[in-house]
């Protein structure tokens, strides 16, 4: 999972600059850049936390937006009912 991915109430984009806070000097270790929307340059740049879990997820799984070119799975009605949202 990354900001910005899912729903917006999950996980919003701006919350990347406190992701870039815990991992220290990110320009310096591996030339990555963040804007001051929340974007990363080089574009394409992905950042977030992985973690192993015994089922499949998607982000896009807890994702409302009907209409993304990226979707790689179905939003699932009641994987968003278990997740803590406003």
């Amino acid at each position: 999972m990354h900001p910005g991915s899912g729903d917006v109430d999950l996980w919003p984009i701006q919350q990347q600059k406190e992701l870039f806070a815990l991992l220290g000097d990110i320009p310096g270790q591996i030339g990555v850049e963040l804007t001051d929307t929340c974007l990363m340059i080089p574009n394409k740049t992905v950042s977030g936390i992985q973690f192993p879990t015994e089922q499949d997820f998607r982000s896009c799984q807890v994702c409302r937006r009907s209409v993304c070119p990226n979707r790689a799975a179905a939003f699932d009605p009641a994987l968003w009912s278990s997740v803590q949202h406003d």
